[in-house]
């Protein structure tokens, strides 16, 4: 499957460099039965449950790109450095999650607006997703319900069980009603998550300036760094081994026994924390590595670092997707004397 998905990788630069109108679309089966399409519709329309499509770089414009099919859907990428050869896969519009969508994931896309779950869906045909992962993807918000209705007591989504993995996204969030049973790991989050619930946070940042609320519903904080000094009074949540600027008390003004915490690190400042921040806001000019003296080196619950480079499999550098990635293309100009086109690429892979 990894020589199919390269082979369909290095045909779509080709295909550029050769005068193609339009980049390529490619759905993969399970089996390996392979389609190359020329538009997002195109392809979306011949994929049926369980199948993988691989966008191009560059821009796709949505108002806004819906899917209701189980399927997996991989761009080439958000960072800028490691999208060189093969250019940024931006949905320039919204990304809505609908029924049907359950066990789907998306990787490595630069989404210039928001994530729905659900969009204006009848409460008879509620989209409560189970089961959806956001890879390696850049996002303005993850919204978790999309009621168009406020007055209703059932908003038209209510996911559970999501996965969101080594994302940066400004704030994830539910308009009406709590989300629960979610995982977010590794993520760089720059404003707010709040209205979820029995949900696990672990090796993230949370870049919110000072003041900035997490408002959350028992949930679990672990190994986690926290840029902000404000007090978080979410008694009925637990505080183990974050790292935090100000005081490491995540449950002031909470009763005995309501919430628990141990292990967690209080730095003076956030200048304290990485090697390079900007110091507002996020820019992938930042190096949000430890600084060797740095208190959340080793000081996770696993004895790695906290933050999005501990575990034992730390975030991707460049957030590379997990498909085979080209970094490298050099294609000539022209062929050679004998009428051969010379090209060199160079490919690796991030799982």
């Amino acid at each position: 499957m990894g020589n199919k998905i390269l082979l369909i990788a290095i045909f779509s630069i080709l295909h550029s460099y050769l005068g193609a109108q339009s980049p390529l679309f490619a759905v993969v089966r399970p089996d390996g039965t392979t389609y190359i399409c020329p538009t997002w519709d195109s392809a979306y329309n011949r994929a049926t449950d369980g199948d993988n499509i691989y966008l191009p770089g560059g821009t796709i414009s949505f108002a806004n790109l819906a899917v209701s099919k189980r399927l997996y859907i991989y761009g080439s990428g958000h960072h800028p450095d490691s999208t060189i050869a093969t250019g940024i896969t931006t949905i320039a519009g919204n990304f809505s999650v609908l029924k049907g969508a359950d066990q789907g994931s998306v990787e490595g896309l630069n989404i210039t607006s928001h994530i729905y779950f659900g969009s204006g869906l009848s409460n008879n045909n509620r989209a409560n997703i189970q089961g959806y992962t956001i890879k390696r993807c850049r996002v303005s918000n993850i919204v978790l319900n999309n009621s168009t209705n406020p007055n209703t007591a059932f908003p038209d989504s209510l996911p559970s069980n999501l996965a969101i993995y080594e994302s940066v996204f400004s704030q994830l969030y539910a308009t009406y009603g709590n989300s629960h049973n979610i995982s977010l790991s590794k993520n760089i989050i720059t404003s707010v998550v709040q209205s979820v619930r029995f949900t696990s946070f672990n090796n993230n940042i949370f870049l919110a300036g000072p003041g900035t609320p997490i408002p959350v519903i028992n949930c679990s904080f672990v190994n986690n760094i926290f840029c902000s000094g404000s007090t978080f009074n979410q008694c009925s949540s637990s505080f183990y081994n974050n790292l935090k600027v100000g005081s490491s008390n995540f449950l002031t003004g909470c009763a005995p026994g309501d919430g628990s915490q141990s292990g967690n690190i209080s730095v003076a400042s956030v200048s304290d924390i990485f090697i390079f921040y900007n110091g507002s806001g996020f820019l992938y000019s930042d190096n949000y590595h430890l600084k060797p003296t740095c208190p959340g080196i080793n000081g996770g619950t696993d004895g790695t670092d906290v933050g999005i480079y501990g575990t034992i499999s730390p975030v991707a550098e460049g957030w590379v997707p997990s498909n085979p990635h080209i970094y490298f293309k050099q294609v000539a100009p022209s062929t050679n004397s004998t009428g051969q086109l010379p090209v060199q690429f160079k490919v690796r892979t991030n799982n």
